[in-house]
């Protein structure tokens, strides 16, 4: 699976999740665990899924400020775009797509190809 890095989190979004990143950093350490191990079934990866979901949303709703609270929509949005690409991409033979030509190759998005180019 590729690894999808970004620049990271506005400024004031990296201080507001200072508090929450602990219980993020470490479902996002037993996750690569898992994602690793190819005698765990979905059932666990999705339940992986659910607790890091839920440690990032404790730490967006923890927020001091309204300022705050912009820059963490912000990062969210942007580190959520790669896999909004990824079901567009999916998508893309059903016809619904408005612009076509606006979605990232679907060989590009599962290399990793397309969200370096970004």
């Amino acid at each position: 699976m590729p690894s999808h890095h970004s620049s990271g989190p506005p400024s004031a979004a990296a201080a507001a999740m200072k508090g929450g990143a602990a219980p993020i950093t470490a479902e996002v350490v037993a996750a690569r665990a898992a994602l690793g191990d190819a005698d765990v079934d979905t059932g666990e990866l999705e339940a992986h899924k659910s607790r890091l979901l839920a440690a990032v949303s404790a730490a967006v709703n923890a927020s001091p400020d309204a300022a705050t609270d912009r820059a963490l929509a912000k990062a969210v949005v942007a580190a959520s775009k790669p896999q909004f690409d990824l079901v567009r991409a999916w998508g893309l033979l059903s016809g619904f797509e408005p612009d076509p030509a606006q979605v990232p190759p679907l060989d590009d998005l599962i290399s990793g190809k397309a969200i370096n180019q970004q």
